[in-house]
């Protein structure tokens, strides 16, 4: 099994209920380490780079407008498998379609895109260049 490092971003609307606690200790049970945490408030153009890949999707616009509301936590999750364990436990995009006992089932504030409570890495590659994006930005605490 390799051992991956991918990340996770606990979106502004899980800091604004202030449940992220109870995130954190889901993904502890995961079994991977948290290598590390930071508080992020990315601006548009931040953004924007971040989601590139749905830019010419019809729900961008929205999605940066809800990235760019508040603070989020980014999480730097390491181990076996950990890109795949990680989608495992949060489930399918949508909240409407993710199983039962998954973040974004649990978590999901209004179950409507974009708030689906949290970001995860698509994959390895994804993985790493979102793990530069976040190494890379400027305005971040380092909390680990």
């Amino acid at each position: 099994m390799p051992f991956e490092r991918t990340l996770v971003i606990m979106k502004p609307s899980i800091i604004k209920r202030g449940i992220e606690s109870e995130l954190f200790l889901w993904y502890r049970q995961t079994g991977l380490n948290i290598a590390d945490v930071r508080i992020i408030h990315p601006n548009i153009r931040w953004w924007k780079d971040f989601y590139r890949e749905h830019r010419k999707k019809s729900f961008f616009p929205k999605l940066i407008k809800f990235m760019t509301s508040g603070i989020s936590l980014a999480l730097v999750m390491e181990g076996e498998n950990a890109v795949q364990a990680i989608r495992t436990l949060n489930g399918a995009t949508d909240p409407k379609e993710a199983a039962e006992k998954t973040i974004r089932a649990t978590f999901a504030s209004d179950g409507k895109l974009p708030d689906n409570a949290v970001h995860g890495s698509a994959n390895v590659k994804d993985a790493k260049r979102e793990l530069d994006l976040i190494r890379q930005h400027r305005s971040y605490t380092h909390v680990r």
